[in-house]
């Protein structure tokens, strides 16, 4: 465990939320947290179409690379995940497997990037991300990071911008059929 957090879970009662880097054993549940996560939370913005082509495509995610890195942490309460995310210290695009001429970035003239921060739908706006975030950003400047930059969703965006991330260019993600979503590419410096 890296982090503990209590929060208000309703009224007065509390929860401890507990942080610790993420385990092989985590996959599956973690895939569903994203999974219902990005169905729940991004349908304000982004369409049908968009959000299925983002979870074929994107949200394939090199999770195991992550966790191997111990780059990828998970928020538990209750005995369950509730939150995710982490930092990637590789020149990985989201979706990518390792398959391609993939190298370790280099922290003194390359950014670390941010990925795959997700909340149950059911735990939002309770913290669980901005934490998760504050603790990837620590844990990437203490590898000599200096700057992160991340591809935030719509949804995303206001998270990221709360935790001192700045917009730098709004893109639209290709994806077959030629269906497009747009996203924010944002960066940090520690």
């Amino acid at each position: 465990m890296i982090a503990t957090k209590t929060i208000l879970l309703s009224g007065k009662e509390t929860v401890d939320l507990y942080f610790r880097h993420a385990a092989t054993n985590d996959l599956m549940e973690l895939r569903q947290l994203i999974t219902r996560s990005f169905l729940k939370l991004s349908s304000g913005h982004y369409s049908h179409e968009e959000i299925m082509a983002t979870i074929r495509h994107v949200l394939k995610y090199d999770l195991e690379i992550l966790i191997a890195d111990r780059t990828y942490l998970v928020a538990e309460a209750l005995g369950r995940i509730v939150g995710c995310g982490g930092w990637c210290k590789r020149s990985l695009l989201p979706g990518e497997n390792g398959n391609k001429d993939v190298y370790f970035l280099n922290p003194k003239t390359e950014a670390a990037k941010i990925r795959a921060n997700f909340v149950h739908p059911d735990w939002k706006r309770r913290g669980i991300a901005s934490e998760i975030l504050k603790l990837s950003c620590r844990e990437a400047k203490q590898a000599g990071f200096k700057k992160l930059e991340l591809l935030a969703t719509l949804n995303g965006e206001p998270l990221y911008r709360a935790n001192g991330f700045r917009a730098v260019e709004r893109i639209n993600v290709p994806f077959p059929n030629h269906i497009e979503a747009p996203a924010i590419r944002m960066v940090k410096h520690l």
